[in-house]
């Protein structure tokens, strides 16, 4: 298992916890000890998620930033948002919900009074400590959820989902306005332009390698932006770029039946010989024993 890759967060969600048969809307209780991280590599999710940690400690790298999640903390981690599970204590306890872009959209069209357009769009983490009173307020919002989402034959099932997922998605707004008042300009600069460059290299690290042409788009120098993202990741650009286009490259060896050369073409490298000397220098072993190995432990 510590060799696979994945793309949302209920993959992750079912490996740290329970089966979850839904695919756009999922609730999980996880109450589990690990005698090492389950989760070695990162992942790029194509889906949102929530975490509340009730018992134990996680630490997040979140598109750059570090997070140290500790009891009665809440995490939003944004879809199409370069995660890594860096470290997690041996016993964890806590409460996910993972949804789709979708689910949460088609929700508006239910119930257009709340605002959750922003929290989703701004591709910000949001990562707050919670009182005893908030913990219970959300836990209780959640617990309803989970009942629901368990059996959707329920009377009005969806309908009822919408509305918690509306309460839950309006506390999280009051949580991330107050988290805003207390960022510093400096710190809010360098915040946006890291939120840019990673949203750029989601969409363009399948074609573009290059710190010229990231630092071109967001109008600043390579010296600055490799200096901020060293700042922030102790990584340099080019490495930070390198790795999302492994995250890109282990992705589609595990989940199409692309030859390595059709994934070298689609990752944009000259050869099929150039692409396995690139990916075998970052993960010490090559496109065809990585495909090999992730099809021996399914």
């Amino acid at each position: 298992m510590d060799k696979a890759t994945f793309r949302s967060h209920k993959e992750i969600l079912e490996i740290l916890g329970e089966h979850d048969p839904h695919s756009d809307f999922h609730v999980h209780y996880i109450d589990r000890y690990f005698e090492e991280n389950p989760i070695s590599y990162p992942y790029k999710t194509d889906n949102s998620a929530l975490l509340l940690l009730l018992e134990g400690e996680m630490k997040i790298n979140v598109n750059l930033e570090i997070h140290q999640i500790r009891n009665n903390s809440i995490i939003f981690l944004p879809s199409q948002s370069y995660t890594h599970i860096m470290n997690i204590s041996q016993h964890i306890k806590c409460v996910a919900i993972a949804f789709s872009d979708d689910f949460a959209f088609s929700n508006l069209k239910n119930y257009n009074d709340i605002n959750i357009v922003r929290l989703l769009s701004d591709n910000s983490t949001l990562v707050v400590s919670l009182s005893p009173d908030e913990s219970i307020n959300i836990v209780t919002l959640t617990d309803n959820l989970y009942k629901l989402n368990s059996d959707r034959e329920q009377l009005h099932a969806m309908e009822r989902i919408y509305h918690y997922f509306n309460s839950l998605a309006l506390e999280l707004r009051v949580l991330h306005s107050l988290s805003e008042e207390n960022y510093q300009p400096k710190t809010s600069r360098q915040k946006s332009l890291i939120q840019n460059f990673m949203s750029l290299l989601s969409s363009h690290c399948k074609k573009e390698r290059s710190v010229q042409f990231y630092a071109d788009q967001l109008a600043v120098t390579p010296g600055y932006l490799s200096k901020v993202l060293k700042e922030v990741s102790g990584q340099t650009a080019s490495d930070i770029i390198e790795e999302a286009v492994i995250i890109e490259a282990r992705n589609l060896l595990q989940n199409s039946e692309w030859t390595v050369a059709q994934i070298a073409d689609q990752l944009h490298f000259s050869d099929q010989s150039f692409f396995g000397k690139f990916f075998k220098k970052k993960m010490k072993i090559s496109p065809k024993e990585f495909r090999k190995q992730q099809n021996s432990t399914l």
